[in-house]
């Protein structure tokens, strides 16, 4: 399936699509009630200081949101790859972008169901009693995975790169792009001071834990201009599914991005932690932008099969 034909394709579809509730919608509206949820928790544990509104809401609701979402996120990138041919380029790109995706799902299963001490947590029953340290080890585990992820999906995002530049539908970026890529270039510069400093301070030999954890936003800085840059070209084609799913992954890392300043914020006093708990939902709504991108993929590789076989 060539991708230009598959985007002048998707614009020819009839308008009564759109009336369907299509899977992307679905997990947006499902991400909406979860997040409000959420917020609601909050709400009630302010007013009534007592933890067990968020114990309750993180440990259950929001460790079985990351476990189905990054599943779902898995089997819909499976489902996109298959559109593809072997011998497309495309292909290629997806199939790193599925490897991403098995290492995300493996890492949220670690760090946001294994480590939880809830009655869904299978290792909960086994070991007893339940140690902080435990749940520690087993965080940091699956945040570990996490430059492993980045690294797969640049990749992968750059064979689509690559791909849209030989055809040459690569456009010049508009100022919205600027200044979301100087606001994470930016932060990403700041953490590299940080770093620098750190460093020139410590006595200890540098870890391979801090090192990876230092990767993370630069890593991040290199997939949000990948990801604008493959978005900007199809946007330029018109606003399709194709442009949508690239759009959610740029959503879905940049939203990341903006999660570890709001956090970096939080831990070193520049804001309340009140402010600081917006990043609590924001991996949430990132989450399920991860689990768009495929969706939106997958919608347009079967409406244009659909106007094909028409």
């Amino acid at each position: 399936m060539n991708v230009d034909h598959e985007i002048s394709i998707e614009s020819k579809v009839p308008a009564h699509h759109g009336r369907r509730l299509s899977l992307p919608n679905a997990i947006i509206r499902v991400t909406c009630v979860h997040v409000a949820v959420g917020l609601a928790t909050l709400l009630a544990y302010l007013l009534s200081k007592n933890e067990t509104w968020i114990r309750v809401y993180f440990d259950y609701a929001g460790a079985l949101f990351f476990l189905v979402f990054g599943g779902l996120e898995l089997f819909l990138v499976v489902l996109a790859r298959r559109q593809f041919y072997v011998d497309e380029p495309l292909r290629k790109a997806w199939s790193f972008i599925m490897l991403a995706s098995v290492v995300r799902w493996v890492g949220l299963v670690f760090a946001n169901w294994f480590s939880v001490p809830s009655y869904i947590n299978p290792l909960f029953y086994f070991v007893q009693p339940w140690e902080a340290q435990t749940a520690v080890s087993l965080k940091e585990f699956g945040l570990l995975l996490g430059p492993i992820h980045m690294l797969l999906l640049a990749v992968g995002l750059g064979v689509v790169l690559r791909l849209y530049k030989r055809l040459g539908i690569l456009t010049d970026l508009k100022p919205f792009d600027y200044f979301l890529l100087a606001l994470v270039l930016g932060f990403t510069l700041r953490q590299g001071h940080q770093i620098y400093q750190l460093v020139a301070q410590a006595n200890d030999r540098v870890t391979l834990t801090a090192i990876l954890n230092w990767v993370t936003d630069p890593l991040l800085s290199c997939l949000l201009v990948e990801a604008v840059l493959i978005r900007r070209a199809v946007l330029s084609m018109g606003w399709g599914l194709i442009s949508k799913s690239w759009g959610a992954y740029t959503a879905a890392i940049f939203l990341t991005s903006l999660a570890h300043m709001i956090t970096w914020a939080d831990r070193y006093g520049y804001i309340p932690w009140q402010t600081g708990a917006i990043a609590w939902y924001l991996w949430f709504a990132l989450t399920a932008a991860y689990a768009l991108g495929p969706a939106y993929q997958l919608q347009a590789s079967i409406r244009a099969k659909e106007q094909l076989r028409t």
